[in-house]
């Protein structure tokens, strides 16, 4: 009977010795990929130059839309981002926030929630861009994804537009792109958790009712009141993470580089 004791105790000891040992591994390496996304991260945004650009009224997308509150474009230098990597398609920043990185575009939905922006391989991921995505011809809705695992990282601050700090400062309600032809400037009007997963898909062509009706039920299910009207001409940006996060903001001002 001791024997049978003393061999299940050291079974139990060897079994959780292994799920320590394994826990220390698993956690070590998860440190050291964050590291280098955090450190990626550090040596983009240190060589990142970021030019003001005045806006005038010729530049707002619908006069309606006008508004007190100066805006100037963000714009930055693709140079530098491109011999990195050719995949990238817009430089982003959220006002208030610590997102001002590259966003990366390929031809699938895949490949960067595996791979940073040096096309390493890491289960970080990266910002990407949705293949559909077109900053060119404007499709009527272009779509950014933050993977789960950049939540564990200094680059997915998604969470600071859920602080009443950020929101009761509204210069801090833009989004600002910057591509290697144009420069926008998108008006954040709704924000929320979603319930069911990507709810807010949708096809519609821009001026359709349908398409209307969407934008509408994404702004009343908004966590906050934004004074931001939407209607069936607009182009909207959607920002989207793993924790359910959803932002969305409409086109308000653009300009030719």
């Amino acid at each position: 009977m001791k024997k049978k004791t003393s061999f299940k105790n050291m079974f139990l000891l060897l079994l959780t010795s292994s799920i320590l040992v394994g826990s220390l591994i698993v956690g070590t390496i998860f440190l050291y990929e964050n590291n280098k996304i955090d450190s990626l991260c550090k040596t983009l945004t240190k060589s990142t130059i970021i030019k003001k650009i005045a806006s005038t009224d010729l530049d707002w997308v619908n006069e309606n839309d006008k508004m007190d509150i100066p805006l100037s474009f963000l714009e930055v230098d693709f140079n530098g981002f491109q011999s990195i990597n050719q995949d990238t398609t817009i430089w982003m920043q959220i006002g208030g926030t610590k997102i001002y990185y590259p966003v990366v575009q390929t031809i699938d939905n895949e490949f960067y929630y595996q791979h940073t922006f040096d096309k390493s391989k890491n289960p970080a991921g990266w910002i990407f861009s949705d293949y559909r995505n077109n900053f060119q011809d404007m499709n009527e809705q272009n779509v950014i994804y933050f993977p789960t695992r950049l939540k564990k990282t200094s680059m997915d601050y998604l969470d600071t537009l859920l602080t009443d700090e950020w929101y009761q400062t509204k210069e801090n309600h833009f989004i600002y792109v910057s591509t290697p032809n144009d420069i926008f400037i998108y008006q954040i009007f709704s924000i929320y958790q979603q319930e069911i997963k990507d709810s807010w898909r949708f096809h519609y062509p821009s001026g359709d009712a349908t398409y209307l009706t969407y934008l509408t039920r994404c702004k009343n299910q908004s966590q906050y009141s934004f004074d931001v009207n939407v209607s069936s001409q607009d182009k909207i940006l959607t920002l989207t993470n793993n924790q359910n996060l959803v932002v969305h903001a409409k086109l308000i001002k653009r300009k030719a580089r």
